[in-house]
């Protein structure tokens, strides 16, 4: 009447058994394999920044990696590559991790890698940006010159990224770009330029433009005539401000909106003015500093504005802010163009304590200089909020940082 059943459930339990423990003895594999992954990446990470920072050897690189591991039961066979190249230290490890249960289907070990790239990164920062994503970012021809006490990068993705041809050079404290570079015909960039770095944001994207931008037209077509002298108040100029050959123009303290037309400096000229801000929009809003203008404008020390010099429209795309043959330019404060290129042409110079550039493309032709020479410490307060985060406040010495 009763059938007995343990052989059946004996059976079945095995059966279980045989399928489960596999299954198991898998899990804890792979969990395991995940543990020691991630040790060795955090590993080599503290690894290549360290010897990022400290310009240590590759002996050096490898006792501080193995001390970093914590995994009791490492990878066998663990091989550790660390080089520099185009200012980039990078790291490689690669190894195999034995394993427990997978041994039962043929599967004695795993491969286990990770890669790593740091940069150093000095007391200053980036003070000199360039935005666009494509072709270059920094062109230099024919004995041009960029100089700074701070970084310089590029976010364009191009091979060309910056571009240096024809006896020009750029020194500054550093040079990056999302992209590459790329040197012709002596000329220099020192220190070498990161390549493949990450891209910078515009700091200043979500500042908004100023109130005063749809008001009504303080003055239009403004001229300023040979031989005059004029003193100028804050306002909208409608179709821009011309200064003519031998005139001076100086700006009271505020903001000044040229919309519909440039703020054109002509040929023996002279504009100056504190504590102003220009914002340029429209139709041609850009400057235009040519043959021998003499330029010298600070901007606001506080305020929405405070250290903003130039700000251009984000709809000026494929436009020229211009500083041309053998102009004077004295700027202190930030030029930014977000959409258009800024030029600098021809014997053209540009200098000026506290100055930040950032700009949708950036060129300097025909032994053009541009000077940038930002004084520590006391000088970041300067700036607006939005750009503090350029510098690296109070550190000396110098830093590393992750790239990939």
């Amino acid at each position: 009447m009763f059938k007995d059943e343990k052989g059946n459930v004996s059976l079945i339990a095995a059966l279980s058994l045989s399928v489960l423990v596999p299954v198991v003895g898998f899990a804890i594999d792979a969990q395991r394999q995940m543990s020691v992954r991630q040790d060795v990446e955090a590993s080599l990470d503290a690894t290549v920044l360290m010897a990022a920072r400290d310009r240590a050897s590759e002996s050096q690189a490898r006792t501080f990696f193995d001390a970093q591991l914590k995994w009791r039961s490492s990878p066998t066979g663990l091989d550790l590559d660390v080089w520099v190249q185009d200012g980039v230290t990078h790291g490689r490890v690669s190894g195999h991790l034995p394993t427990f249960f997978s041994g039962l289907i043929g599967i004695d070990q795993v491969p286990v890698t990770a890669e790593a790239g740091a940069i150093v990164r000095r007391g200053a920062s980036n003070c000199v940006l360039a935005l666009a994503p494509d072709n270059y970012g920094v062109s230099l021809n024919s004995n041009s010159v960029i100089e700074a006490n701070c970084g310089v990068h590029s976010n364009s993705r191009s091979s060309e990224s910056i571009f240096a041809n024809s006896l020009s050079f750029l020194r500054a404290t550093s040079v990056s770009a999302s992209g590459g570079a790329r040197i012709n015909s002596g000329s220099a960039i020192t220190p070498t330029a990161v390549v493949n770095a990450p891209g910078v944001a515009d700091p200043l994207a979500s500042l908004a433009p100023p109130r005063q931008a749809t008001g009504s037209c303080l003055f239009t077509d403004l001229t300023v005539n040979s031989g005059a002298t004029r003193t100028l108040s804050p306002g909208v100029y409608c179709k821009g401000i011309t200064v003519n050959s031998g005139a001076e123009v100086r700006f009271n303290p505020g903001i000044y909106v040229i919309r519909g037309g440039e703020l054109l400096v002509n040929s023996d000229s002279r504009i100056s003015g504190q504590s102003v801000m220009f914002y340029l929009m429209g139709d041609k809003g850009r400057t235009n500093f040519n043959s021998f203008a003499r330029v010298d404008l600070t901007a606001p020390t506080s305020g929405p504005y405070q250290s903003i010099l130039f700000f251009q429209a984000r709809d000026r795309r494929d436009d020229q802010m211009i500083i041309n043959s053998d102009g004077n330019i004295r700027l202190e404060g930030v030029v930014y163009n977000p959409a258009s290129e800024l030029m600098w042409n021809s014997d053209s110079s540009g200098t000026g304590a506290k100055k930040i550039v950032i700009s949708y493309r950036i060129s300097g032709n025909s032994d053009s200089t541009m000077k940038i020479n930002n004084p520590a410490g006391s000088s970041i307060d300067y700036f607006h909020p939005l750009l503090r985060s350029m510098f690296n406040s109070g550190q000396s010495g110098s830093g590393a940082r992750l790239v990939y």
